[in-house]
């Protein structure tokens, strides 16, 4: 059965679908290019470390942009609700998927509010942020007094306590995308 028989089947377009599917390969493109930035930096001390910031910034943000295909907000008894669910079911995308969590960048996007929080329960307000280094690179702080910070060695982000395994993330994502391509090739 063809993929628009399939999704007609289930009452979704299939020109939405691959709408989205596109989309999805753009937002990886964001993903990837702010990736080598922040790799850039990684692998060469000598680099301002805002350019890691900016891109891990942007990588999450696209990477954010593709779990809103598979994690919509909204009700499933809509279209989207419908498309979410084929498209979901498509790639095999779980409840479990690491793109299904999007706290750790709402915690970028959504800093000031953080920082707010930051300000009223911290004792000693002195504020440890920005650091690209392990769990014990900055010692007697308190912990609340952490915002962001990137562990280059588990390649961990971490903003306020909330913690993402970013190469898993970027590994799920990275098979996604074969999926999606692998497809793609084969409707031609």
């Amino acid at each position: 059965m063809s993929q628009d028989a399939t999704a007609r089947g289930q009452n979704v377009n299939p020109q939405l679908v691959e709408r989205f599917e596109h989309e999805i390969l753009h937002q990886w493109d964001i993903a990837t290019r702010s990736i080598s930035m922040m790799n850039a930096v990684l692998n060469d001390p000598s680099l301002d470390t805002g350019l890691f910031w900016f891109g891990l910034d942007a990588a999450l943000g696209a990477l954010g942009n593709i779990s809103k295909v598979f994690f919509p907000t909204g009700k499933l008894d809509t279209e989207t609700g419908r498309r979410r669910a084929y498209m979901r079911g498509k790639y095999k995308i779980t409840e479990h998927s690491l793109l299904r969590s999007r706290e750790a960048r709402n915690s970028f996007e959504h800093f000031d509010e953080r920082l707010d929080t930051w300000f009223e329960n911290s004792s000693q307000k002195n504020l440890a942020d920005r650091n690209i280094s392990g769990p014990n690179g900055i010692v007697g702080i308190d912990s609340v007094d952490f915002a962001r910070n990137y562990d280059p060695e588990s390649n961990t982000v971490t903003v306020f306590g909330v913690s993402l395994d970013f190469q898993a993330l970027v590994l799920e994502v990275e098979n996604l995308i074969q999926q999606v391509n692998s497809k793609q090739q084969g409707d031609r």
